[in-house]
């Protein structure tokens, strides 16, 4: 594959104003998201990430207080959470680290009883030390878990694996030690065929991941994957990858288009293989798309968030890394956060509850987005707006992470 800065060029504007009106809606609830273990993490270091999807868009980051029979952790809470009770990514004391995305082709809970991820998050992250509590927790978990998700979660002993749980019950997937990567968007794998939410911003994922691999950045060498890989490219990125069924009713047996680094290829998903071309929306001429929800970057993306782990031997206490990018993350500045020390624009105001950060890259977003007329809840890119400011907020966030580092 090529370089990053020159991975698929050249799609026709035409062609992506035609194909960007055929998708789906978006789904409100939504996520990206990775475990990358310490074989290929930079540094030898797990890394957790989520970039946040919600109908949710101002967040906020609190410490909470162990207690006798509790530990002290930190996380991200909607701004109307005013007493903390749902988490939607954090870590505690001794290493523990979840999040969690939604998923849409296993089993929905009752009506009566749902949407609980934020509530067993903090229940997580305030009793359990390892992997293995966490296991417990699912499976044992009293009464109907009220949730249909995608959990992600890290310890400090080196385990990571996401759980897919319903009210059905819980699969397990333990991070693969061979690839030492594992993602998720909103589906699945052991999940029904359909709906595959999240396909192709899934598809995006993994395109940018492969790409990222094989070149060395200023920040992890080739081969291996640091926080700035997901905060400073992936969640600052407008890549659309469009589906070619024309394809996929002949599929080649080889794929010498990606190995030569051409703009197609093939996903292959734990339900077959799709052929599809990505297209980089901050390249070229075209000055506004419709957002139907399958870029990485959404009007409704709220944070990205990458925990940073321990080497062993290390105080995670001390020494893990939660990295923030607050509001909306393409045009955010992240923020180093840790056990003891939470930076002051991401806690609530106490007049609204919102994060100092967050009101401000409000302000960006609404530059970042145009409102259709006549349809609620629905916007275009404004393209121009971003392929300028997107490179301007990476410069001011990049300086933020040696100093954050070295302090520990």
């Amino acid at each position: 594959m090529k370089k990053l800065g020159d991975v698929i060029r050249g799609c026709l504007a035409a062609a992506m104003i035609i194909l960007c009106g055929a998708v789906a809606p978006q789904q409100v609830g939504a996520c990206t998201s990775a475990i990358v273990g310490i074989q290929r993490g930079a540094g030898g270091r797990w890394l957790l990430w989520k970039h946040r999807d919600s109908g949710h868009p101002d967040n906020y980051v609190r410490r909470i207080a162990a207690t006798d029979s509790t530990l002290s952790y930190v996380a991200l809470f909607n701004a109307a959470d005013t007493a903390s009770l749902e988490s939607w990514i954090g870590f505690n004391e001794a290493g523990f680290a979840v999040m969690n995305t939604a998923t849409y082709n296993l089993p929905a809970p009752a009506k009566t009883w749902q949407d609980r991820e934020g509530f067993i998050m903090s229940g997580a992250l305030a009793t359990c030390r390892t992997l293995d509590d966490f296991r417990r927790l699912l499976v044992s978990y009293p009464g109907k878990r009220g949730v249909q998700a995608n959990f992600g979660a890290i310890d400090a002993e080196g385990n990571g694996a996401y759980f897919e749980t319903s009210d059905a019950g819980v699969e397990e997937f333990p991070l693969d030690s061979l690839t030492g990567i594992a993602t998720r968007t909103n589906y699945s794998f052991r999940g029904t065929a359909e709906p595959l939410a999240g396909l192709k911003r899934h598809t995006s994922e993994l395109h940018q991941l492969d790409s990222l691999l094989l070149i060395d950045r200023p920040w992890a060498p080739a081969g291996k994957l640091g926080a700035e890989d997901f905060t400073e490219v992936l969640s600052r990125s407008f890549l659309l990858p469009v589906y070619l069924p024309d394809r996929d009713k002949n599929p080649p047996k080889e794929n010498p288009e990606a190995e030569a680094g051409i703009s197609a290829g093939y996903f292959t998903n734990p339900y077959g293989q799709r052929a599809y071309q990505v297209c980089d929306l901050l390249d070229g001429q075209v000055k506004t798309l419709t957002d139907n929800g399958d870029v990485i970057s959404r009007h409704n993306s709220s944070a990205s968030v990458v925990i940073e782990g321990p080497l062993p031997g290390e105080d995670p206490a001390k020494t893990i890394i939660m990295w923030t990018l607050i509001g909306f993350p393409a045009l955010s500045t992240v923020e180093a956060v840790t056990l003891d020390s939470v930076p002051a624009s991401l806690l609530p105001s106490p007049a609204t509850g919102r994060s100092a950060l967050a009101d401000s890259v409000a302000a960006l977003r609404r530059k970042a987005f145009i409102p259709v007329a006549g349809k609620k809840r629905k916007f275009r890119f404004n393209l121009p707006y971003l392929r300028q400011a997107v490179p301007a907020a990476r410069g001011r966030s990049l300086p933020h992470y040696a100093p954050a580092r070295s302090r520990r």
